[in-house]
């Protein structure tokens, strides 16, 4: 009886080291699948016992939902229009919206960054109310650093870092992790696989130093104002990053490129995503249209179908319409009336508002999921043996896109390059070749039957950054190196001009030699006209 009460004892303790902490999680909207992902976090560590608030700034207007079902939301509204005019203009105009973005098109988000932050920052004292709540851990995006200097004003000493994309190129530049250009594409704008050209590594080193270069100008920005409206000596916000105690990368590593990570770096992609449901008898019905199966297209909420041109809309649609076999499932907004009035002849299509996605692809006849890219999309797809075909818009879909073509599970294919011709033949493609299902039914054995679950490993090291007081030995030395000594750059400089030195001593030793040896020769034959002389 003893041993029994030393046991319930020592688990009582153990559940109060490990359960019941307060966790503030930084969510900006800059589209729903974010706040989808951080509602995601938030429910799975409240159902261990967390004590959970996410912080959502009201940064993207058209996004209106909070992403979780259980945890506390605090939201900070009209923050300002600057987000949603730099996206208006970025997408707004399909037929001439190029493929890669410039510098200064990225700019433009560093610069909405920054003035969003101006604002949260100026509104700061509505938040304080946050200070009294003696948070024990925060979660931060990695889109920017606004973030991570409002956790520590707000007192908030140990943060975790979320990349919503596969590991970013500044959470891996801030925390010291190699990032090698020639076969590690950059994640923004980037229509680069792992095996490239020599142009193609050219254009990817591009963009991996456009890339640090913005995120490094918008430390800076950012960093600026903490200093000039609440303290001159604020950390730099870049600091602040890289001290985090873990790096979750909301993708799959088997999907990804392998590539060097440090112990901090935990994949959790798939978080949240459960088991496909049966359909109602609505949907079963429409999956049971086509003779041959279904086909699904959606371009998620930031550049969706019906942001398309009308030309590129008809080009969809007669792509569509060379496959009377299999039924189509198309999604558009709900204010879309151009794309009912185009397809209203066709037969095989059906329009919809909303789908069950996941329980879509779940169907024994789906056969093709067309997309946009999303990370979370492409998980979807994969965990239930669907090849896809991904038509990228912006930010880390090329990426994801290439990485869909290297892997063998789809085909890609960028906006610029969609024509009617091209999208019946990449379609055509995935249906009747097998290697693309063959390929895509590996990686789903390999993402369901890997050790551990995304929910465990979320759990299990949040806990373990809590029970510890955050992971500093995690932190690579590396991080605070300069670029000179990170690339040893000063010492490849020192052994070149060692060389070149040596070199020319021995050229100089050389000559030297030459130079006795003609003198001697010369002396040599002096004398013997002299002797001839004599």
């Amino acid at each position: 009886m003893f041993s029994f009460f030393c046991i319930f004892f020592n688990i009582i303790l153990l559940h109060d080291v490990v359960l019941g902490r307060k966790i503030l999680i930084y969510s900006p909207s800059y589209s729903g699948s974010h706040i989808l992902t951080n509602g995601k976090i938030a429910d799975t560590l409240i159902k261990e016992g967390h004590d959970v608030t996410l912080l959502i700034l009201d940064i993207d207007s058209s996004v209106k939902f909070n992403g979780t079902k259980l945890g506390r939301v605090v939201r900070m509204n009209n923050l300002s229009e600057v987000y949603d005019n730099m996206m208006n203009d970025w997408l707004g105009n399909d037929e001439q919206q190029p493929d890669t973005a410039s510098f200064w098109t990225r700019y433009t988000f560093e610069k909405a960054a920054y003035a969003v932050c101006e604002i949260i920052i100026s509104r700061r004292h509505e938040l304080d109310f946050l200070k009294e709540e003696k948070f024990d851990l925060g979660f931060v995006e990695m889109l920017e650093y606004c973030g991570h200097g409002i956790l520590h004003y707000l007192g908030v000493k140990q943060t975790i870092w979320i990349s919503t994309t596969p590991l970013h190129d500044n959470v891996a530049w801030n925390f010291g992790i190699p990032t090698t250009p020639s076969y590690i594409p950059s994640i923004e704008e980037n229509f680069n696989g792992p095996i490239m050209s020599f142009y193609e590594r050219l254009v990817n080193t591009k963009q991996l130093f456009t890339q640090l270069s913005l995120q490094y100008i918008g430390g800076e920005m950012c960093t600026s104002l903490f200093r000039k409206y609440i303290n001159k000596d604020f950390p730099n916000l870049r600091v602040l990053a890289g001290n985090s105690s873990l790096g979750f990368v909301m993708t799959d590593e088997i999907l990804d490129v392998p590539r060097p990570i440090l112990h901090k770096i935990i994949y959790i992609g798939g978080l949240g995503i459960s088991n496909p449901k049966p359909l109602n008898p609505y949907w079963n019905g429409i999956m049971n249209m086509g003779k041959k199966g279904a086909i699904l297209f959606s371009m998620g909420t930031a550049a969706s179908f019906s942001s398309f041109s009308v030309n590129k809309k008809l080009s969809v649609l007669r792509a569509f319409k060379e496959f009377p076999e299999y039924q189509f499932i198309l999604k558009i907004n709900k204010n879309d009336i151009e794309t009912p009035e185009l397809a209203k002849d066709l037969k095989n299509i059906v329009l919809t508002t909303w789908m069950p996605q996941l329980d879509l692809l779940g169907h024994l006849n789906m056969k093709l999921f067309i997309t946009h890219g999303g990370i979370s999309s492409i998980i979807e797809s994969h965990l239930n043996g669907i090849p896809m075909i991904i038509i990228p818009s912006f930010a880390d879909q090329q990426r994801n896109a290439k990485f869909l073509e290297w892997r063998g599970t789809g085909k890609a294919m960028l906006r610029s390059k969609l024509t009617f011709k091209n999208l019946r033949n990449a379609i055509k493609e995935v249906l009747n070749n097998e290697r693309y299902k063959k390929n895509v039914k590996r990686i789903q054995k390999l993402m369901k039957t890997k050790p551990g679950t995304p929910e465990r490993k979320l759990i299990e090291w949040t806990n373990f950054v809590l029970n510890n007081d955050g992971l500093i030995e995690f932190n690579s030395p590396a991080k605070d190196l300069n670029i000179f000594v990170y690339h040893s750059i000063d010492v490849l400089l020192f052994i070149i001009l060692f060389f070149i030195t040596l070199i020319y001593l021995l050229i100089k030793f050389i000559k030297y030699i030459i130079s006795m040896k003609k003198k001697k020769t010369k002396a040599i034959k002096k004398n013997i006209i002299k002797d001839k002389k004599a």
